[in-house]
Formats: C-alpha cells, sequence, structure tokens
C-alpha cells in the first residue's frame, strides 16, 4: 500500500483530492520512488520547496489513500457542576466540571474534573498559580478525603471497587499539601 502511495507521488503536480485516481487505476511499481521529486518529476532543491511544495503534496497523497480526512472538531462543552468553599477546613475550594463533545447524544460519556484550588484573598486571586493535571483512574473522590467531592459510578469499571473509595488516593496527590504550599507563597508586590 505505501509503495503505491509513493508511486502515485510521481504521476501528476497540483491534483485536487476529486483529481487523484483510484486505488485500483494507481501503476504497479515495485520500486521506491524518488521522494524529492514532485508528483510532475520536478526535482526537490531547497529546504524552502520542501516545506512548502512537496511535504504538504506528500501529507496530502497519505491523507487521501491512506489515512483519510479528520473531520472538524466537534467543540466541547463545560458546565460548573459544584462549588465548595469548604476543602481543607476552609483553606481550599472545590469546583467540579462537566465536560461534554458537541453533538453527542446524552447517554456519551462526560469527563468530570475536579479542580482544587486554594482560597485565596481578592488581591491574591489575581496572581498566576501552578496547575496540575493528571487523570484518575480511582475517580476524583479518592485525590481527597471530603464529603463534597461527588462520587462517579462511571469511573468505576471494575469489579474491586472498595466499599469507600473516599481518601483513598490522598497521599499519592498530595492534594492539602500542593494548596497549603501555593497558600503560603507571597503576594508579588506591584
Amino acid at each position: 500500500m505505501l509503495r503505491t502511495v509513493i508511486a502515485m507521488a510521481l504521476l501528476a503536480s497540483t491534483l485536487s483530492a476529486a483529481d487523484l485516481p483510484t486505488i485500483d487505476q494507481l501503476p504497479s511499481r515495485p520500486e521506491l520512488p524518488d521522494p524529492l521529486k514532485m508528483l510532475d518529476g520536478t526535482p526537490v532543491t531547497t529546504a524552502k520547496q520542501w516545506r512548502e511544495e512537496r511535504r504538504p503534496e506528500l501529507l496530502r497523497l497519505i491523507q487521501h489513500y491512506m489515512y483519510g480526512y479528520a473531520p472538524q472538531p466537534p467543540g466541547i462543552t463545560a458546565k460548573v457542576t459544584k462549588t465548595d468553599d469548604t476543602l481543607f477546613d476552609g483553606k481550599g475550594r472545590l469546583k467540579e466540571i462537566e465536560i461534554r463533545i458537541n453533538g453527542l447524544g446524552d447517554d456519551a460519556p462526560r469527563i468530570h474534573l475536579a479542580l482544587f484550588l486554594p482560597k485565596v484573598s481578592l488581591e491574591a486571586s489575581a496572581r498566576r498559580v501552578p496547575v496540575f493535571l493528571a487523570l484518575n483512574s480511582y475517580g476524583n473522590a479518592a485525590a481527597v478525603d471530603h464529603p463534597s467531592v461527588t462520587i462517579d459510578p462511571n469511573a468505576w469499571k471494575r469489579s474491586n471497587i472498595p466499599k469507600e473509595i473516599r481518601g483513598t488516593q490522598a497521599e499519592f496527590w498530595c492534594v492539602d499539601y500542593l494548596i497549603s504550599r501555593i497558600r503560603s507563597r507571597r503576594v508579588p508586590s506591584a
């Protein structure tokens, strides 16, 4: 298949996808063609010619004959589903966000994002703080031992669900420590 695609690269110059022949119309070429020749046979002699002409030409052929055309991204919708300012004895704030892919039905999977934020003054909230983003195979409730974090039953696809999941991974994620470190940083003066 790859040889067929590369052989096609030697056939014609600036063909659009509609002008490209079907696979059964491609010639058989047992040898590998020269990747530094344009479809019309013009040699590629400069890096600029490679970047602006030949590389896009090869990408178009590979997309047309091998991988197909990617659809436009559907976009996402994010909705805050819960907030709680009592995390870690009021030192932290929980914000849960549901992320959905547009165009899918109500039964489609969703991403449940839990943000564990430091609770800081209005002056301090204007500064940037570090963010850690990680996938959690145990669900958001395992990261902290707090009753406000939603337990998502769909997060568990295995049979060995602990009786109480809340906080079982807290030592690994150490969210309380990270929030205390962010809160202890001094606000830079203007």
